[in-house]
């Protein structure tokens, strides 16, 4: 089912550098059927950063079961994750 506010998604990761928290964070994302237009990640002095646009409309689930399971991956992972409409993000930050 489409997703009727907005169909893209933006996912902020901000956690120490370690292996696996793309590999995490994707994996949900393809269990759900999420497609990943755009993925930005990047390592400075140890600090790992990812941000990544997504499209719902094909995954057969609403944006809260989606922020639901991957804010409960992102708790496994111990990482600080953030899940946006994009569409509020787009307003929250446009001058």
């Amino acid at each position: 089912m489409a997703d009727p506010i907005g169909e893209k998604i933006v996912i902020t990761v901000l956690s120490a550098d370690r292996p696996g928290i793309v590999a995490g964070v994707t994996r949900v994302l393809a269990d759900l059927n999420v497609n990943i237009l755009e993925l930005s990640q990047t390592v400075l002095d140890g600090v790992f950063s990812m941000i990544a646009i997504a499209d719902i409309s094909t995954s057969g689930y609403d944006f809260k079961k989606i922020k639901h399971d991957l804010e409960a991956e992102g708790v496994k992972l111990n990482i600080n994750l953030l899940i946006q409409r994009k569409e509020i993000f787009d307003r929250m930050h446009r001058i």
